[in-house]
């Protein structure tokens, strides 16, 4: 199973200061009017905003819809500089009974935990951290995430870097 390429969106990139918050306003740094321009379909859905990037939660399938983020040449050389070293968590502002545990990527399943809006592009080590929530996460077949789709995040960040 591939992870969909679903409306990401690579624009340039604004001085993040904001902490993470749900709904209005608050993804305009990565929104230009703070919420989807595209109708939320899905019932039980719900917009997730982060420091760097943004995401559309749905408690049905308890994986993000799609994720947008705004980048640029200075997030990434900023990036390229900080070692991955956070973890997985599972996202506590979403119900318990909605959000993706720890447990559904159990080792051995064949599926890594895969990133829409990668930790490779946030230039700051809050930024990565946030990037580690499982609102933030599908379920990636281990090829196609270590291979295709990390060949897919490296061009995009070189075409910012261009």
């Amino acid at each position: 199973m591939t992870r969909p390429l679903i409306a990401a969106v690579v624009l340039a990139l604004s001085s993040l200061t904001a902490n993470a918050r749900d709904t209005g306003q608050a993804c305009a740094h990565v929104l230009s009017t703070g919420q989807p321009s595209i109708k939320q379909s899905a019932d039980r859905t719900q917009l997730l905003c982060y420091r760097a990037y943004a995401v559309l939660y749905s408690s049905q399938t308890r994986t993000a819809l799609w994720s947008a983020e705004r980048l640029t040449r200075e997030a990434v050389d900023a990036a390229r500089k900080l070692p991955r070293d956070s973890d997985f968590y599972e996202e506590d502002r979403l119900p318990e009974a909605d959000r993706a545990r720890l447990a559904d990527y159990r080792r051995g399943s064949g599926f890594d935990r895969g990133h829409l809006a990668p930790s490779g592009d946030f230039p700051d080590k809050a930024a990565q951290a946030e990037s580690f929530s499982l609102a933030n996460v599908i379920p990636q077949h281990s090829v196609s995430n270590r291979r295709t789709w990390s060949h897919i995040e490296t061009s995009t960040r070189r075409l910012a870097r261009e």
